[in-house]
């Protein structure tokens, strides 16, 4: 059984257990979408510094969830993506890697106390 599907968009999150930080992000193919994650991260070329650095810092030590499938047909594909970085706060470079995402601006991202831990999708 695949992980791929030609109907569905499935939005997931990487998160390395050591510090817990969080990215989310979309695909049609999952498998071959942590296939790229994690080849570029073990040849120390991710294009997410951070998350790079907590690789080479703290090891090969990720979860992966699937937080949701919507129809590839769905109008703004990216507002599912967008909902699970607002609630999972992958803005705040203390808890996340989607820092850079443009959906995230610099003077709206509220920095409250944080502490880091592996989210269980269903009860977030």
């Amino acid at each position: 059984m695949g992980l791929r599907s030609d109907k569905e968009i499935t939005v997931y999150a990487i998160q390395h257990c050591h510090t817990g930080r969080i990215y989310v992000g979309r695909t049609k193919d999952l498998t071959l979408r942590l296939r790229a994650h994690f080849g570029a991260l073990r040849n120390n070329n991710h294009p997410n510094e951070l998350m790079q650095r907590d690789f080479n810092d703290y090891g090969d030590n990720y979860e992966v969830f699937i937080l949701e499938t919507i129809p590839d047909e769905y109008p703004i594909i990216r507002d599912a993506e967008y909902k699970w970085m607002d609630k999972l706060n992958t803005g705040d470079q203390r808890v996340g890697y989607n820092y850079k995402d443009h959906h995230f601006k610099a003077s709206s991202i509220d920095l409250p106390e944080v502490s880091p831990g592996i989210p269980i999708p269903n009860e977030v």
